[in-house]
C-alpha cells in the first residue's frame, strides 16, 4: 500500500497547507481582494500565521507577491469558503483544492473571451452568503478612504449576487452621518451606485432595493438640511415602488412610511407625518417586527412631542416599552426610558418622570455612552426646574453645557445655553444671562433653524443689543428651539 506522503512527497497536513497558500496565490493574482480577505477565504483566522505560512512555502511575504489582477475573476461561493475553513474532511479538502486549481485556468480563457466578444466592462462577481460579507468588508476597505468618483468607480466594478455590498453601505451612511451628514448623503448614494446594472441579479426584487435605496439618501438628505433634494430622493422612491410586479416587500413599505414620516416631521407636516408613522407602525407590527415597532413609535411619540401633544407621546413611549426586552437590548431601552421621562416633565407629571428618570440613569450607567449621561443630566436639570428647585436646575445645566462645550455638537450647547440663561433671569442674576447670551448669539447663528426660530434668535440679539433682556423673550426662544424637528 502507498502512503499519502509516498505518493505526493509531503504528509497530508503539509500537502493541505501547501494547496492552501497556493489558491491564496491564485486569489492574489486573479482579484483585487485584501490581504486580509484573502488569508480568511483560505481557512486562516489568525493573518500573522497566514503570513508566516506563506513564506514558507512560497519563499517570500505575500506582500511581495506582485498583484496583476485579471479583469475579470469569479470568487467561488459559501462551499469554497466552508472548504477554506476546514470543513470538509481531509480527503475532501485535498480533491475540492485540487478542483479549484484545475478549474481557475478554464475560468480565465472562458472571462477573457467573454470580455473580448461582448466588450463589457471589468467586472468581479461574487457568489455565496458568507464570502459576500468578507468581499463587501474587502472592497469597504479598499474605497473609505477614496474620493466619492473613485468610490463609485470601484463599486461599479463588482456584482453581488446578495444584497451585502448594499446594506453595508447604508449602515456606514447612517452611522458616519451621524456625526458628518454630508458624508452620510454620499455612502446612501454610493449604496444606490451598488445596484446598477443589477436587474438580472435581482429580478423585480431590484425595485424593492431601489426604493429602500432611494428612501434611505432622502433620509440622509433630511439629516442633512437639504430638504428639497430629500423630497425629491422619496418621489423616486415611490416611482420605484409603484412598478409593477408580483410581489412586494411589506418591509420595505414600512420603512417607506417611516422615513417620509420623518420627513414630514421635520417639515412641520405633523398630521401627514402621523399618517406615514401610523401605516408603519400597523406594518411592522403585522411582520411581528417588533423592534421596528417600537422605533416607530418613539419617533412618533416625537411627531406628537414637537406637536405640543405630551400625553400621546406619553402613551407611544408606554406602548414601546413594552416592545422590547430590556435585559438583551439595554441601549434601546435606555432610548425609550429617557424619552419618556422628558416627555413626561413636559406633560407636567414630575413624579412619574422622576421613577423614568431613575431607570434611564440605572440603564446608563451600564453603556458607554457619554451623550446618554450629557441626556440624562440634562433632564434631571428640567425636573428640578419644573419643581421650582431653580438652583438645583442651574446646577445640572453648567454641568451639561461644559461636557457639550467639549462634544462639538452646536445644537445641544446653543439649546442649554438658553435654558441656563433663563435660570440666570429668573434668578435676578441679569448680569451672566446677558453675557451668556452674547456668547450664545453665534452658536444660534450657525445652526439650521426653521424660519419662526430664527425670527426668536432675533429677538434674542435685539434685547440683548438694546440690553432689555427679559424672560418672555428667553422662554419664547426656548419652546421655539424645543418645538423646532431641525434642532433634533
Amino acid at each position: 500500500m502507498v502512503t499519502f506522503k509516498q505518493a505526493t512527497g509531503s504528509t497530508l497536513v503539509q500537502y493541505i497547507a501547501a494547496a492552501r497558500i497556493e489558491v491564496a496565490v491564485v486569489l492574489m493574482t486573479t482579484t483585487e481582494l485584501g490581504l486580509s480577505t484573502i488569508s480568511q477565504l483560505v481557512g486562516y483566522t489568525y493573518h500573522p500565521t497566514f503570513t508566516d505560512n506563506f513564506r514558507r512555502v512560497m519563499g517570500k511575504r505575500p506582500s511581495e507577491v506582485e498583484r496583476q489582477p485579471m479583469p475579470m475573476a469569479l470568487i467561488g461561493d459559501e462551499i469554497s469558503l466552508r472548504a477554506g475553513r476546514g470543513l470538509l474532511e481531509p480527503d475532501e479538502m485535498v480533491t475540492y483544492i485540487e478542483h479549484l486549481m484545475r478549474i481557475c485556468p478554464e475560468a480565465t480563457v472562458l472571462i477573457r473571451k467573454k470580455l473580448c466578444n461582448d466588450n463589457l466592462q471589468p467586472r468581479i462577481v461574487v457568489d455565496g452568503e458568507r464570502t459576500d460579507e468578507l468581499q463587501a468588508l474587502g472592497v469597504w476597505e479598499q474605497i473609505s478612504t477614496l474620493p466619492f468618483e473613485e468610490q463609485c468607480q470601484q463599486v461599479r466594478r463588482y456584482q453581488f449576487r446578495s444584497t451585502v455590498l448594499f446594506d453595508l453601505l447604508r449602515k456606514r451612511s447612517r452611522w458616519e452621518g451621524h456625526t458628518d451628514h454630508q458624508r452620510g448623503v454620499q455612502l446612501a448614494k454610493l449604496a444606490l451606485v451598488s445596484l446598477e446594472d443589477c436587474d438580472n441579479v435581482f429580478g423585480s426584487r431590484i425595485h424593492d432595493l431601489r426604493a429602500l435605496g432611494w428612501a434611505w439618501l432622502g433620509n440622509a438628505q433630511r439629516l442633512a438640511v437639504d430638504l428639497a433634494n430629500a423630497s425629491t430622493s422619496f418621489e423616486h422612491a415611490d416611482r420605484e415602488w409603484e412598478k409593477p410586479r408580483e410581489n412586494k416587500d411589506t418591509s420595505v413599505l414600512a420603512n417607506l412610511h417611516y422615513l417620509k414620516g420623518a420627513l414630514q416631521m421635520v417639515l412641520r407636516d405633523y398630521k401627514q407625518a402621523i399618517r406615514h408613522l401610523n401605516q408603519s407602525c400597523a406594518l411592522f407590527q403585522t411582520l411581528n417586527q417588533l423592534k421596528d415597532e417600537a422605533r416607530t413609535l418613539i419617533f412618533r411619540a416625537a411627531t406628537y412631542g414637537y406637536a405640543g401633544s405630551y400625553r400621546k407621546a406619553v402613551q407611544d413611549l408606554t406602548e414601546a416599552l413594552a416592545l422590547i426586552d430590556e435585559n438583551t437590548d439595554k441601549e434601546f431601552a435606555f432610548a425609550v426610558r429617557g424619552n419618556l421621562a422628558n416627555a413626561l416633565i413636559r406633560a407636567g407629571m414630575a413624579e412619574s418622570a422622576s421613577k423614568e428618570l431613575l431607570q434611564a440613569r440605572h440603564l446608563i450607567g451600564q453603556l458607554d455612552d457619554p451623550m446618554g449621561a450629557i441626556r440624562v443630566d440634562w433632564i434631571a436639570g428640567d425636573l428640578a426646574e419644573i419643581q421650582g428647585d431653580l438652583e438645583n436646575a442651574k446646577r445640572w445645566y453648567q454641568k451639561v453645557r461644559i461636557a457639550l462645550r467639549g462634544a462639538g455638537d452646536p445644537r445641544y450647547l446653543g439649546m442649554i445655553s438658553v435654558d441656563l440663561m433663563l435660570i440666570h433671569r429668573q434668578q435676578g442674576d441679569l448680569e451672566s444671562a446677558a453675557m451668556l447670551a452674547a456668547e450664545t448669539l453665534p452658536i444660534l447663528g450657525s445652526m439650521d433653524l426653521h424660519t419662526e426660530t430664527i425670527a426668536a434668535v432675533g429677538l434674542l440679539a435685539n434685547a440683548v443689543k438694546e440690553r432689555q433682556l427679559s424672560d418672555q423673550v428667553l422662554s419664547n426662544l426656548r419652546v421655539a428651539l424645543r418645538h423646532d424637528p431641525l434642532t433634533m
